[in-house]
């Protein structure tokens, strides 16, 4: 498919990229190449301009409404009147959904126990992350569309978020799209990383990640780790230098 606003250039052009059940497919690039408006037009918020977009095998604006895609963007979509276990309740009565996971069984596996009945205001960027990606989940959606959801967070926190995001979507396993900026989260969690070009923005490499699970990053990472990101960060400059970045 391809991407194109009013009268403009392609944002994305002739992509094809297929997504297997329970794979986690990470997209990185420079700012600018389309990684968020591709995630967009798999949440049916974006038509293409030409081709498809399959989701479920119907369009992905049907599987949105059949409540099957469950999204998290970078800052967290909380409302500030709700409680924490109240905000991931709103995902259960906005899907209609009576058999997803209990909200206050969830938060508590996504060690917020102790914080159930605090308002957004009251939690550290990490806990209204782990708020928001509960919200995404909690009506057990057969796709997870995540936005850089780390990115606001400080180094440290984004660190500690990623080894837990692990763990939750290595329990879970729902098929994931991931945008992310940073290389080494996506060598943690993806087993695929998926590189775009700009100017528009098209498939430059489609990279596995055969690794073991979990990975460590942050005690002691194996050479093949280590090895993967820089694989993959070469791939991604690359791509950069050829398009003057």
């Amino acid at each position: 498919m391809s991407k194109r606003f009013k009268a403009g250039p392609d944002i994305l052009s002739r992509i094809h990229l297929a997504v297997a059940p329970g794979e986690l497919v990470a997209l990185v690039g420079a700012s600018g190449c389309g990684k968020t408006t591709l995630l967009r037009m798999v949440a049916g918020l974006e038509s293409t301009s030409d081709g498809t977009v399959e989701v479920l095998g119907t369009t992905a604006a049907k599987a949105c409404a059949l409540r099957q895609v469950g999204v998290a963007f970078q800052r967290a979509a909380l409302v500030p009147s709700r409680t924490a276990v109240e905000n991931v309740q709103l995902t259960l009565t906005i899907t209609g959904k009576s058999s997803g996971h209990d909200p206050a069984q969830l938060l508590r596996e996504f060690g917020l126990g102790d914080h159930l009945n605090a308002y957004p205001h009251q939690l550290s960027g990490g806990m209204q992350q782990r708020v928001n990606i509960a919200a995404a989940l909690v009506h057990q959606p057969q796709i997870l569309l995540l936005d850089e959801p780390l990115g606001a967070l400080d180094e440290i926190t984004r660190e500690s978020m990623t080894e837990w995001l692990a763990g939750v979507l290595g329990r879970t396993r729902p098929t994931t799209l991931l945008v992310t900026h940073s290389v080494e989260e996506a060598v943690v969690l993806a087993d695929r990383v998926v590189i775009l070009s700009r100017y528009p923005g098209q498939i430059a490499y489609d990279l596995s990640v055969d690794l073991p699970r979990p990975r460590d990053i942050w005690g002691k990472p194996s050479e093949e780790f280590q090895a993967t990101v820089r694989r993959v960060r070469s791939h991604l400059h690359a791509v950069l230098r050829a398009t003057g970045l």
